[in-house]
């Protein structure tokens, strides 16, 4: 549990005996049930965002509700709740400062997908708003509890739409042979990486910004007995951690598109491979027109297009040997995710809860709104340097 999860936790904790008290005292049955909400959520406040929020709401209805009948019978300040009242809702709101999140959690659970996507990409502003503390309708909802890909995705360890047997087959075509090294920038979860050594039978560094994302990773390496072919680093891909002509290959998949600087990126692979070396990656394109609001999901940067990818990987001294824009593919995969998510509803719940599965609905359902509106692609670049 975060540092800040774990003091919300004790404060609520600290309220809710106090509200039993006071609901007990002034016969209130819904300061009792605050009360109750309250101590559910302090087990893990992350999770548990929904009563958080509803509990705030109702707190502050309360609180106006004494003020109202204090001022109506003309009384002094008599009732216990206007004490405690103002004190609690400061400190709550002080570590959950947003009723924002229960808005999106009330949209994605009662009104329908579809209906929510296209309502919210027409007012992006509402949605940042509405999302500031929500796990839904961001990226970080997905990742949020990693879990739910390995029930959604078919390849343990994959983070990308991308789905292994295209990797493999970018891997054939550039060359891939038994014995190399290849480096995989923004390896996510570790489960292109692991593929592609067992495939090849070649040694694979993974680097990620994210160290949760390489504790997964070589955890799954050591369950796969890829120990001795396969590593996972925490390292910026903007700057890399390795000697000039390291590797023989560099592979991305679906996570440059998070890169704020790409042609940095395309330099740094460039300084790393050693002569005749290739790159190949897959990648998200803007086709044009791509919304505020879905650039805001992803928490994306501008997107490349299919010729201004072309043109970095030129200006940084690679030499084209394919790319390759492929929207009827990207477009089998996201439905492909979309089915299993359906199908493995209840599972998703029940592991990661409503909340992630109602995120991963509302992306994947916005995702799809991208691609059939011609807005959204996925390329396939391989180049040599």
């Amino acid at each position: 549990m975060k540092n800040e999860d774990l003091i919300l936790s004790r404060v609520l904790k600290i309220f809710s005996i106090i509200l039993i008290f006071i609901g007990l005292y002034t016969r209130s049955v819904a300061i009792v049930a605050i009360a109750c909400g309250y101590w559910i959520a302090a087990k893990n406040p992350g999770r548990y965002r929904v009563v958080i929020n509803i509990g705030i709401i109702l707190h502050s209805l309360v609180f106006l509700q004494e003020l109202y009948h204090l001022v109506a019978d003309k009384v002094y300040l008599s009732y216990i709740n206007l004490f405690f009242n103002p004190f609690a809702l400061i400190i709550l709101i002080k570590y959950y400062p947003s009723p924002y999140p229960v808005i999106m959690n009330v949209l994605s659970f009662f009104t329908p997908t579809e209906m929510n996507v296209n309502w919210l990409d027409k007012h992006p502003s509402f949605f940042k708003r509405f999302s500031l503390k929500s796990i839904i309708g961001t990226v970080e909802g997905l990742y949020y509890n990693s879990d739910a890909f390995n029930i959604i995705l078919p390849e343990q360890g994959f983070l990308g739409f991308t789905p292994g047997r295209d990797i493999i087959d970018a891997a054939k075509r550039a060359g891939v042979q038994d014995g190399k090294q290849l480096l995989d920038v923004a390896s996510g979860l570790g489960g292109p990486s692991c593929m592609l050594a067992g495939e090849f039978k070649i040694r694979v560094t993974g680097i990620d910004l994210l160290n949760r994302n390489v504790t997964r990773a070589n955890s799954l390496a050591s369950s796969l007995n890829l120990v001795d072919r396969v590593i996972f680093l925490p390292a910026n891909a903007l700057k890399l951690p390795f000697r000039e002509g390291s590797f023989d290959f560099i592979f991305g998949s679906d996570s440059w598109c998070h890169v704020p600087d790409r042609k940095s990126l395309l330099k740094e692979c460039e300084r790393i491979l050693k002569d005749d070396g290739k790159i190949f990656f897959f990648d998200w394109l803007d086709l044009g027109a791509l919304s505020e609001g879905f650039r805001f999901i992803y928490s994306f940067p501008p997107l490349e297009t299919l010729e201004s990818y072309r043109e970095k990987l030129l200006e940084t001294g690679f030499n084209i040997l394919s790319a390759e824009q492929g929207n009827e593919s990207l477009k089998n995969n996201v439905f492909g995710i979309n089915e299993s998510l359906k199908k493995n509803k209840r599972r998703v719940i029940e592991v990661c809860g409503r909340e992630l599965y109602d995120n991963w609905d509302f992306i994947v359902q916005y995702t799809w709104k991208m691609i059939v509106e011609g807005k959204l692609s996925h390329g396939l670049f391989i180049a040599k340097k």
